[in-house]
């Protein structure tokens, strides 16, 4: 069940909170209405999302773990099954009459991972939709850092925005060079794309975001799969295109040395990624 909390004025310029994305920052305030009163939670980005980001398309595991990094979540285990706490939950939200834990209790010894910096005692939230005068005494946020955050947190942050900016960027170029503006970004989507731009089993070494558009491009001057074929079925997806390594090989050379490029259909479609390579413009 969710339950109202409140949010103090110092949130918003809390040291450790500006280092994260403003996706990040939103789920951390969505996961105080969906903890326990003990500030406790399942560790599923699934049911964050469904509850917190029902009709967007984020990653929600990225941002967790954006969280995690920052100490604002901690992750703790329990009989095997893995659990987030809200850092400080209970000196900034008081309950008065708080219900039965949902989840078990968290304890420093059943942390499963170090983040990178603590949360700043004075930030987030106190009180249960009032605040008393003793309370709203302020304190320099700058005095109340745990520890500085270090460079090594920073580069992983950034290196989570960037990775985020480069799936949008192919997924943009396969609605325009595909004509599909009304095309959703959605998780299976965002997840095959990042399956080709980070090192892991299917690939050590990862493509680049324009060798994925160039396959994109590629498959989009291929008659076979812009519906030449003897269904006149296309075969457009993204699905298709990132199947595998064969196939992102095959359709970025495709897009070097286009098969039957005298058909209308193809050199239509030479004209888009024409286009798309100049910016929109003709």
């Amino acid at each position: 069940m969710a339950r109202i909390r409140t949010i103090k004025p110092e949130f918003w310029s809390d040291d450790a909170l500006t280092e994260c994305s403003p996706s990040a920052r939103l789920l951390f305030i969505g996961t105080w209405n969906f903890a326990d009163d003990s500030g406790n939670m399942d560790r599923s980005p699934k049911q964050l999302k469904a509850r917190i980001f029902p009709l967007d398309t984020f990653d929600v595991e990225e941002l967790v773990v954006e969280l995690l990094e920052n100490e604002l979540l901690i992750e703790y285990e329990v009989d095997g099954k893995k659990y987030l706490h809200i850092k400080n939950f209970h000196k900034h939200q008081k309950i008065d009459h708080p219900s039965k834990p949902l989840f078990p209790d968290y304890d420093d010894s059943l942390r499963t991972r170090e983040g990178s910096r603590g949360l700043n005692e004075g930030s987030l939230t106190k009180g249960k939709g009032r605040e008393k005068e003793k309370d709203v005494k302020e304190t320099p946020l700058s005095n109340l850092s745990a520890r500085p955050r270090s460079d090594s947190s920073k580069a992983k942050t950034k290196k989570a925005v960037d990775l985020a900016i480069a799936i949008e960027e192919v997924f943009a170029c396969w609605q325009m060079t595909m004509k599909h503006p009304q095309s959703k970004l959605t998780e299976d989507r965002r997840k095959l794309i990042r399956r080709w731009l980070v090192p892991g089993k299917l690939v050590k070494e990862p493509f680049t975001v324009d060798q994925l558009k160039q396959a994109i491009h590629g498959c989009s001057m291929t008659p076979h799969n812009m519906g030449h074929n003897d269904r006149n079925q296309v075969y457009d997806d993204l699905t298709v295109i990132l199947k595998n390594v064969a196939n992102i090989e095959r359709f970025i050379h495709s897009s070097k040395h286009p098969p039957n490029p005298g058909s209308a259909k193809t050199a239509s479609n030479v004209s888009v990624v024409q286009r798309f390579a100049n910016g929109g413009r003709p």
